[in-house]
């Protein structure tokens, strides 16, 4: 597969493995794998999304299977690494500062 970023960059993964191919998973997804009787790491399932990763930018693409436009694309925001938000145990949000 191969992209074209809208910073210009050709994303390829065309050599395997590599470093813009992200494999990632929904909490469901992975608990169905878990609970599959799986012996080689061949078997296990692709996630539902194929997420791609620019080197230069940090752009994300998101794709149904690779098929098609992306269904969505984010792009990195700069953090002033003043502040943040966490989240505890309980689920309550709290702004930390640095």
């Amino acid at each position: 597969m191969r992209v074209y970023c809208k910073c210009g960059n050709v994303i390829s993964t065309t050599q395997c493995p590599n470093d813009v191919e992200l494999r990632v998973y929904t909490d469901k997804e992975f608990d169905g794998i878990i609970n599959m009787d799986i012996n080689d790491p061949l078997d296990i399932p692709r996630p539902n999304q194929d997420v791609l990763i620019c080197p230069e930018c940090k752009r994300i693409y998101v794709y149904n299977h690779g098929y098609g436009p992306p269904i969505a694309v984010y792009k990195l925001e700069e953090w002033s690494g003043e502040s943040y938000f966490d989240i505890t145990e309980e689920g309550s949000v709290s702004k930390k500062e640095l």
